[in-house]
């Protein structure tokens, strides 16, 4: 049966042929003479070029004119292309104009003007910039995959410059985008797809020049044409940005008798990011001695699962132009530079002695460099090559007589991905992706290989995935593999759409040295529906309802260990156009069995978990005013007993202080009840000699979990400003019983008791986490910043959870401390522009 429905969609996919909407068009025109960056649309040439014009709402009122009449006109030369845009407004005084730093529109209360450019007509891959009244940039890459069909890259930047300028009339733009700032083709005339985007904050509207259906996959697809650009070239592109970086770091340690010992530290850094253009299309991107101190703080949590926590990459290098590196979700650049947790445990189970103390353990490796080569043919077809040398890293051990030697972690190891992505018709596209781990000595070596590839109709109304990879994991007497396969379609766009999904990962399939995935040995089988009411309709603005119907599995053994539904909405009254609430909701109605939380590596053990069913629920309210606010909640129930339960909720006001000036105060509050984890057992324990050979215990659990994170940005100007980030995090886990997990996946009452001799736990858990980013920045010239950076950091963890979140607050500051300042100065030098002064 499963087979008949995939055969079926398949040929109703093949089938599918529908035309292709209308697209506007409009004309560029080559200038003659200087255009001067100001705002102002003063040169007698604006006045000859074609109106881009009768824009279209996106939102509010979808499909409906523009409430507020916008004009564009493009210019270009033998260096650039020119935007001049008009965005008229009766009101000029109501202009949202909030100040912010560069890329950080997000939700900032501020107007907005914005083009995307498709040079190569493929529909995609775009690039995006948009200014805001205030002259603030942002840039974006737009590009096709990721988990919305589309993923918008705003880590990506390019050195261009705008200017803008508040009328009589409403508002006014320049915008000056040099070749060097983007990929196109060689061709003598220019076939490009492009379209215009104003948003007018206080209306929450936003509309397109050529329209863009919400409910459509993908902005780029949904792009004009402009015609009228011949005989440019691409620039000769060599740029490089060296830097210097100067670091104090100081040490506080309180010690027993209330003095302070303080230790200090001082580095410097130099080093150098280089941009070449090999040709029209291909650029080579290298970072020399690389230097990520100033790198945001990773949000780190006290982890139970038995799944990683996946975090964020910030490594400027690594989230710039990666997107053909990122397709499929092969690639994880966090594990660039890091050190897996198995070096770790080599290093404890094999080279310390009794008696041996590590008293430091990078988590870390420094890069020695870095490189990424990346372009599109003219045909469509993608190619990026990233490779990265990281250092061998040592861990510092203090033996019984207080001598110190080094141990080697982790070895010289080399990273590297290569990607193909070819364009095919429809706005679809094939990937092949290798990724592959070399380490210097015996270390094993690791490789996976996989490809993606989407099928759209011409509408890009229906969609097919296909996605299938292998690994390999090379020991020196042996070999590892697995492999993984995706099969998933459905109807992606209109109002009502629809997926079928089936994700496989094998036995052994791993590709963690330079990928991420959690639940390895898997497959999950399912049906989602959605409905998108996305134009004002009833008492609302718009709404949308989610629903889906899921099965998981073991590839092996071949069993099925559970399944569920979830349901999500959500709703925007008409009445309250800044108002939004939506729910989310996960029923388990049958007991599952979890084979991954007994860590046993054959999964021949599991634990039963009860019928459950999860209810969350959150407001949202209108970001325009000086005070907003965004709560979240949600509640979890097991059958086992009334009392095993969780909840959480999460409290966020927004202050705008004026345009200058906002905070977001985030506070969360979880508890759970009666939750059950694996424990490792300590041989210190009471009651552990009676264990039976090769136990699983399990331990039942109460945790308390409260983050305070308040965010300040200061914005002096579109240039120049601060932030302030602090996070204190909190948690108190106490074990009430522990249990050896049974064959049969219950839990079966033992003597082990968790506490020494002298009624001390060896399991529960006092634990703070405290960490401040503050930094200033001044983007003092074009691609050039100076940026002075202060980071604190406090991790303190202990047995006694006596202690109350207020207790841990005040005791903060008696537990060691590590602060950093830094100053950092960074300047792009552009050869144009050095053989243009010479």
């Amino acid at each position: 049966m499963k087979n008949q429905l995939l055969l079926y969609f398949f040929l109703f996919f093949i089938a599918e042929i529908q035309a292709q909407t209308e697209r506007k068009q409009t004309t560029a025109m080559r200038s003659t003479s200087k255009i001067k960056l100001d705002g102002i649309l003063d040169e007698p040439e604006w006045l000859t070029v074609p109106v881009a014009k009768d824009f279209i709402q996106t939102e509010l009122n979808t499909g409906k004119p523009a409430t507020f009449p916008t004009e564009v006109r493009v210019l270009y030369d033998d260096k650039a292309v020119y935007i001049g845009a008009t965005m008229f407004d009766a009101h000029p005084d109501s202009i949202s104009k909030e100040l912010i730093l560069r890329d950080q529109i997000g939700a900032a209360k501020t107007d907005w003007f914005g083009v995307l450019i498709d040079t190569y007509h493929d529909g995609n891959n775009g690039y995006a910039f948009i200014v805001t009244p205030e002259s603030v940039q942002a840039d974006s890459r737009h590009f096709a995959g990721g988990e919305n069909g589309f993923t918008e890259d705003f880590t990506w930047n390019a050195v261009w410059e705008a200017q803008a300028k508040i009328t009589d009339k409403g508002w006014t733009v320049e915008m000056a985008i040099p070749y060097s700032a983007i990929r196109f083709s060689n061709d003598k005339e220019q076939k490009w797809r492009i379209n215009f985007a104003r948003s007018t904050r206080r209306a929450r509207e936003k509309s397109f020049w050529n329209f863009v259906n919400p409910v459509m996959i993908g902005i780029v697809p949904q792009s004009g044409e402009i015609d009228g650009i011949n005989g440019i070239k691409a620039p000769l592109r060599l740029q490089a940005t060296p830097f210097a970086s100067m670091y104090v770091q100081n040490n506080r340690t309180k010690n027993d008798n209330g003095s302070i010992t303080n230790s200090w530290g001082t580095n410097f850094n130099a080093g150098m990011d280089i941009k070449y253009g090999i040709n029209d299309a291909f650029t080579l991107d290298m970072t020399l001695i690389p230097d990520f101190g100033q790198v945001q703080s990773d949000p780190r949590v006290v982890n139970l699962t038995p799944f990683e926590v996946r975090y964020d990459e910030n490594r400027p290098f690594f989230t710039e132009g990666v997107e053909l590196f990122n397709k499929g979700g092969y690639f994880y650049s966090r594990r660039i530079g890091a050190v897996p947790g198995f070096f770790q445990d080599d290093l404890y189970n094999n080279h310390i002695r009794t008696g041996d103390t590590v008293t430091n353990l990078p988590s870390q490796a420094n890069l020695y460099n870095a490189t990424k080569v990346s372009g599109r043919l003219p045909g469509g077809l993608g190619i990026g090559v990233l490779n990265a040398i990281a250092a061998p890293t040592y861990a510092t051990v203090r033996d019984i007589k207080g001598n110190d030697r080094s141990e080697q972690v982790t070895p010289l190891t080399n990273y590297n991905v290569i990607s193909f992505d070819k364009n095919l018709p429809n706005n679809s596209y094939f990937t092949l992706i290798n990724t592959n781990v070399m380490r210097s000595g015996a270390a094993y070596d690791a490789n996976v290989t996989g490809f993606t590839t989407e099928l759209k109709n011409k509408k890009n109304i229906y969609s097919l995935l296909l996605s299938g990879a292998a690994s390999q994991k090379h020991y020196t007497d042996n070999t590892s593999w697995g492999y993984k396969y995706q099969l998933e379609g459905g109807k992606s766009g209109g109002k009502y759409q629809w997926w079928v999904f089936n994700d496989v990962n094998s036995y052994r399939y791993d590709p963690n040295d330079l990928g991420y995935i959690q639940r390895l040995n898997s497959q999950i089988i399912g049906v989602w529906n959605a409905f998108f009411q996305s134009e004002p309709k009833g008492i609302f603005n718009k709404w949308n309802i989610i629903a889906d119907v899921f099965v998981q599995r073991l590839n092996f053994p071949n069993i099925t260990t559970g399944w569920g539904v979830e349901s999500m909405g959500f709703f925007q009254p008409k009445k309250l156009t800044g108002f939004g609430t939506g729910y989310n909701f996960n029923f388990r109605p049958a007991s599952s069995d979890d084979y991954y939380e007994p860590r046993t590596s054959d999964y021949s053990r599991y634990l039963k978990i009860a019928p459950n069913y999860l209810f969350g629920a959150f407001i949202s309210t209108d970001y325009n005013r000086p005070l907003a606010i965004d709560v979240r909640g949600n509640f979890k129930q097991y059958a086992d007993t009334g009392n095993h339960n969780g909840y959480d909720l999460t409290v966020a006001p927004r202050f705008r202080f004026n345009d200058k000036v906002f905070l977001i105060w985030t506070t969360s509050y979880t508890r759970n009840n009666h939750f059950i984890n694996y424990v490792s057992g300590n041989s210190d324990a009471v009651g552990y000699a009676g264990l039976n050979a090769d136990p699983i215990l399990m331990g039942e659990r109460d945790q308390i979990t409260v983050v305070n994170a308040p965010v300040l940005k200061w914005s002096f100007n579109h240039l120049m400003g601060v932030s302030f980030r602090l996070r204190h995090y909190w948690t108190s886990i106490k074990y009430n019983h522990f249990f050896e997990l049974g064959q049969q996946g219950n839990l079966l009452a033992t003597n082990y008791t968790g506490f020494k001799g002298d009624k001390t736990s060896l399991h529960d858990t006092n634990f703070n986490i405290f960490n401040i980013d503050a930094s200033y920045t001044w983007r003092f010239a074009p691609g050039s910043d100076m940026i002075v950076n202060w980071k604190n950091s406090i991790f303190n963890g202990s047995n006694d959870v006596t202690l109350g979140y207020f207790d841990n607050a005040r005791n903060l500051l008696d537990n060691p401390m590590n602060n950093s300042l830094s100053l950092k100065v960074v300047y792009f030098l552009d050869y144009l522009k050095l053989v243009k002064k010479a």
